[in-house]
């Protein structure tokens, strides 16, 4: 068989331990500590870290909109989104 050209491929879905592991320790970190004053920031990851999450979807609009604030307050450029939204833990 040929192979389908533009074939559509599914946005990765991930363990939310996994999904922070898309993060460097230096973002991680940083964005730890603005947690306590980010309303927005603390809330995205109050549900990543909420024990009934099973899986975190890159492909969900609510996930992409979190990672566009992410990089709105400059806690992400938009390369390292760009890498985020692969799913591939470096």
């Amino acid at each position: 068989p040929e192979p389908i050209e533009n074939a559509i491929v599914p946005a990765p879905k991930m363990a939310p331990v996994e999904f922070k592991l898309l993060f460097t320790s230096y973002e991680r970190v940083r964005m730890a500590k603005a947690r306590a004053t980010d309303e927005t920031l603390n809330d995205f990851f109050s549900i990543v870290e909420d024990p009934r999450l099973e899986f975190v979807d890159l492909g969900l609009v609510s996930t992409q909109d979190a990672l566009n604030y992410l990089v709105y307050k400059g806690y992400i450029d938009q390369e390292r989104k760009g890498e985020i939204l692969t799913g591939i833990v470096v």
